[in-house]
């Protein structure tokens, strides 16, 4: 190596050793209090060395931030163009790999002074890029504020991230990072109060797994649809059906779902469960002619019930006295839209058990 190679590489390796000794001191102090002659012994270098190659500790921690910045730059140049894949690029990755590597470097960043000169050049770095990339057009109020408001919280993330020990590891931290950005860039395209609106709704339920089950909405003893003493029921014109000879005045929800029908009389409900499921609950034969005497709803239509809610109580020696039989009806009034509607309840039940499948 001639004398110039050799005179660079020297210079390289006092550099190098002035940057971790600054390092290591900004782990006990902060920037202002750290003097020459402690950076220099601890370096293991002349005060005068030192001042050959910087005015003071400011420039040396200029330049340290100054490189740190243009690999932040860097790491801007690999994710921008990758905003649209779900999964963490590989730059993301590597800088969070970078920062459990060295974290002494980490910790002078992004620690204790994570306000300082360093991270405000860092956070206004992202923010003009992303603002260069997403809203070309230097983008709005509402966008710059949501902009500072995500850097920030990135920001806060690695301080986070560092308290923890660098736990969890690099790829799990950047997988977490990366989809906050992603969900800042959608937010761009819509609005952020809008997509805050649209992140706080609950994600759409999965479609329920068939075969779905009824259960029982009474205590007493199954009837046989072709055995429920009225013909329009007998012979399933409304849909499959069953019935169940009551014990006592109690009738329950069958299923999670939504009162569809809730006529002042009491002696009917409709539900449309949370399968799509339409069902007909209704209490007695020609008790409509009751006009609510003897019952007592518990929900009305637009209400939200899940299995096993009680739904209605109605007043059975009412009922007898009034010589109504009082047989409560379970149709599936929407049988056509099922591949089958099985009775599979006989004998006595209770309420909760399995009445009705329905195959899809």
């Amino acid at each position: 190596m001639n004398a110039k190679g050799d005179a660079n590489r020297s210079v390289r390796m006092t550099k190098q050793r002035l940057y971790q000794a600054l390092i290591t001191l900004l782990q006990q102090k902060s920037l202002r209090e750290i003097t020459v002659r402690e950076l220099t012994e601890l370096a293991g270098i002349s005060r005068g060395t030192f001042y050959f190659h910087y005015a003071d500790i400011y420039a040396l921690m200029d330049q340290m931030e100054a490189a740190q910045l243009a690999r932040l730059n860097d790491l801007m140049d690999s994710l921008i163009p990758s905003i649209s894949q779900e999964d963490a690029p590989p730059a993301l990755v590597a800088l969070f790999t970078y920062m459990t590597e060295n974290p002494d470097l980490c910790q002078a960043l992004y620690g204790k002074s994570w306000e300082s000169e360093f991270t405000r050049n860092a956070k206004k770095l992202i923010a003009e890029r992303c603002l260069g990339e997403f809203a070309p057009d230097g983008g709005t109020e509402e966008q710059k504020y949501m902009l500072a408001f995500a850097v920030n919280g990135c920001f806060g993330t690695i301080v986070a991230w560092q308290e923890a020990g660098f736990q969890p590891p690099a790829a799990e931290i950047a997988r977490i990072t990366w989809q906050a950005i992603r969900a800042v860039k959608e937010s761009f395209t819509m609005g952020f109060f809008d997509f805050l609106k649209k992140s706080a709704e609950p994600a759409a339920p999965a479609a329920p797994a068939f075969p779905v089950t009824l259960a029982a909405d009474a205590k007493g003893t199954v009837v046989a649809m072709e055995n429920i003493p009225d013909e329009v029921f007998a012979q399933g014109i409304l849909g499959k059906c069953c019935g169940i000879d009551p014990t006592e005045g109690k009738i329950y929800a069958p299923a999670d779902g939504e009162i569809t029908q809730a006529p002042d009389s009491g002696h009917a409900l409709g539900i449309m469960t949370t399968a799509g499921v339409e069902v007909l609950i209704h209490v007695g034969v020609d008790t409509v002619e009751m006009k609510g005497d003897g019952f007592s709803p518990k929900v009305k239509e637009g209400d939200k019930v899940k299995k096993g809610d009680l739904l209605l109580e109605m007043d059975l020696d009412k009922i007898a006295a009034a010589a109504h039989p009082a047989v409560v009806i379970t149709v599936v009034t929407n049988t056509d839209d099922f591949k089958n509607v099985e009775v599979v309840a006989s004998g006595a039940v209770e309420p909760g058990a399995d009445l009705i499948k329905i195959s899809k």
